[in-house]
């Protein structure tokens, strides 16, 4: 699915985070991204999703159709914003070409699916504001998942979360990990949520300038 060939990461030539690292991820794979704050983890997220490019190396796509997901860390919507959850969840039609051979009957569908399948369809209508964190976070993986990417890519999905959301986001996220046979990469400075989810590991340790690979 993506294939990483020598790849430096980081902002300045002059001062890459880490040595050049090479590995697969493969169809299937759960990856997460463990690592102290300020260690890198978002910056590889940034170069694999071609915000910033790769000081050297490459990122190279082995599958052809390949469909991208992505919950980022910091969301652009406000909590004093007036937009329902499911107008959140329609947000993952914009600036997506390929959504015009689709009805807005089939769209809304859609969006009921999805809004379904993470256990939130009972707040469709429902104020953004008014949810929890914890249901905040499944309308935005509802958003993510709304195109049925074959890559799902999360940063510090349960941040902000009390105990109770995070065991049941994580919950889902292995379900719909096992179910779907869905590519997950996540990234989490907590490594008991990295062990209980994920297939590989990449290890940031920024005092060393090291990335381990598990």
């Amino acid at each position: 699915m993506l294939k990483f060939e020598n790849l430096v990461i980081g902002y300045n030539s002059k001062e890459p985070l880490y040595p050049a690292i090479s590995f697969n991820i493969n169809s299937g794979d759960f990856w997460g991204i463990v690592g102290a704050n300020g260690a890198g983890k978002s910056t590889l997220l940034q170069t694999i999703l071609k915000i910033i490019p790769p000081i050297s190396g490459k990122v190279i796509k082995t599958e052809t159709n390949l469909k991208v997901g992505y919950v980022p860390q910091y969301q652009n919507i406000t909590k004093e914003f007036p937009i329902t959850v499911e107008e959140v969840v329609l947000m993952g039609c914009y600036n997506k070409s390929s959504w015009g051979v689709f009805s807005k009957k089939e769209i809304k569908k859609l969006i009921q699916n999805r809004l379904e399948e993470f256990s939130i369809l009972h707040l469709a209508k429902k104020e953004f504001s008014k949810i929890s964190g914890g249901e905040r976070q499944r309308v935005f993986l509802a958003r993510a998942m709304l195109n049925s990417p074959n890559l799902l890519i999360l940063d510090e999905p349960s941040t902000g979360i009390d105990e109770d959301g995070k065991e049941e986001l994580l919950n889902i996220l292995k379900n719909l990990h096992k179910s779907n046979n869905l590519t997950i990469i996540m990234i989490s400075h907590d490594k008991a949520e990295i062990d209980f989810l994920a297939t590989h590991k990449l290890i940031f340790n920024k005092k060393e300038r090291k990335i381990s690979i598990f």
